[in-house]
């Protein structure tokens, strides 16, 4: 019985867990509605970054939260994550408006 307790015990913390460690999508890649459209990052090629974001970068892994990263380390991510998704020069250069853009909401 005590172990029974034990393992119920341990899965509803496990659950609990996930749970609140669970990011919405809004949360890991803000609305473009949101993000600042200086420096001449027009809506239209923002929102094209967001949903290569959320569609070719979640084939592999969940969609991380822009601001889990520094600008500094998104740099280097992106030309390995550009490489392994397949995205064209265009489509990168998107995304990585898209993440400095979203950068600029903290």
């Amino acid at each position: 019985m005590m172990k029974h307790k034990i393992t119920l015990r341990a899965g509803l913390l496990a659950i609990t867990g996930m749970i609140t460690a669970c990011v919405s999508l809004e949360q890991a890649a803000p609305p473009v509605a949101l993000l600042p459209t200086a420096n001449g990052n027009a809506p239209a090629k923002l929102a094209l970054g967001r949903e290569l974001y959320i569609t070719k970068c979640a084939k592999c892994h969940s969609v991380e939260p822009v601001k889990d990263y520094s600008s500094t380390e998104w740099r280097k991510i992106m030309p390995e994550m550009a490489e392994k998704s397949k995205l064209n020069a265009a489509e990168t250069e998107a995304v990585t408006d898209y993440v400095a853009a979203a950068l600029h909401l903290r």
